[in-house]
């Protein structure tokens, strides 16, 4: 997780050195708003999976050689 956190950092300030790295996928739910009356609920999520992420998890499963 460290590692693939790691990634999407490095891979979004070289983006505009490396625009590959920017490219991914964005996985996830769009918000969905629940309203009670006396407060409204809303959830979504939504996940980004980029080259720089892959890239980053990869890298840490080498350094950490787990198998």
């Amino acid at each position: 997780l460290v590692g693939a956190i790691l990634g999407s950092i490095i891979g979004y300030v070289l983006r505009e050195l490396l625009p590959i790295l920017d490219l991914g996928v964005k996985i996830g739910l769009s918000p969905v708003t629940v309203d009670l009356h006396l407060f409204d609920l809303t959830f979504g999520m939504q996940v980004k999976i980029t080259l720089a992420s892959i890239m980053g998890l990869l890298a840490t499963f080498l350094l950490l050689d787990i198998k």
